[in-house]
């Protein structure tokens, strides 16, 4: 895990920080630095001396202009829609809920599940 981080590294300054701190690991332990540690960190310092840091590395890519959205929305019948706002068609929960809110004498409900109000 460590050797695969190590070659992530892309700047010779966060090298450098993993150097000292190998260091600072091997004082505070009183050892050694690891020298497989030592060894995969020069071998990424010898690969960015070649290929240099990730900003000299990078290009800027010409993307061209924006794109136009060309998406069409359609109603139900499938004819294009004016507008994005979702359309729903009432459910039988919707229409019963609203005969319930109205107040009328035929959305009065029977509590107990039965026909008798």
């Amino acid at each position: 895990m460590v050797r695969e981080r190590i070659g992530g590294i892309d700047s010779l300054e966060v090298l450098s920080a993993w150097r000292a701190v190998e260091r600072k690991l091997a004082d505070h332990y009183d050892r050694e630095p690891r020298q497989g540690v030592l060894n995969a960190l020069d071998d990424r310092g010898t690969w960015l001396d070649e290929h240099g840091d990730r900003e000299e590395r990078a290009r800027p890519i010409d993307r061209g202009p924006p794109l136009e959205s060309c998406a069409v929305f359609l109603d139900e019948d499938g004819s294009e829609r004016k507008s994005r706002r979702t359309y729903q068609s009432p459910s039988p929960f919707d229409r019963d809920l609203d005969a319930y809110l109205s107040d009328s004498e035929e959305s009065t409900v029977a509590t107990d599940g039965g026909e008798e109000r």
